[in-house]
């Protein structure tokens, strides 16, 4: 079994990768639909229903990133903002390894600490399909 390090990995919104990433996640759940009937003899039957995705990425903040986070100026990522993203298992060279979807930013958050470095948490929710890397 091949491993992975997540030191490797990256996150590429829209055109540009953001700066001070140190994690991400994607979420992805698929509804089960109760269709148990008086016919079912007795025993639960589900069919598959709506499928949905969300996720974060977070990391250290970076004063140098002038494309999506930069104070003074307006950011390219807020609230309500959307753009295809590419999330990399490894790095943006390696594109075997992605998963890319439409999100929608659905909210953000900056942590200011006296004892630690300035830290931002971004949401989003996916919206049409989810595209997983091929696996060779």
């Amino acid at each position: 079994m091949a491993r992975r390090a997540g030191y490797g990995g990256s996150v590429q919104w829209a055109t540009f990768t953001i700066a001070g990433v140190t994690e991400w996640e994607i979420n992805a759940e698929g509804e089960a639909l109760d269709s148990t009937g008086m016919d079912s003899a007795g025993v639960a039957a589900y069919i598959p229903g709506i499928t949905r995705w969300s996720g974060r990425v977070a990391g250290k903040w970076d004063s140098t990133d002038t494309n999506s986070l930069r104070h003074g100026a307006p950011p390219a990522i807020t609230p309500g903002s959307t753009a295809t993203v590419n999330l990399y298992v490894v790095g943006a060279t390696d594109t075997s390894d992605y998963v890319c979807t439409v999100v929608y930013v659905t909210g953000w958050r900056t942590t200011v600490s006296l004892e630690g470095i300035v830290t931002w948490e971004m949401t989003f929710q996916g919206s049409g399909a989810l595209t997983y890397p091929t696996v060779s």
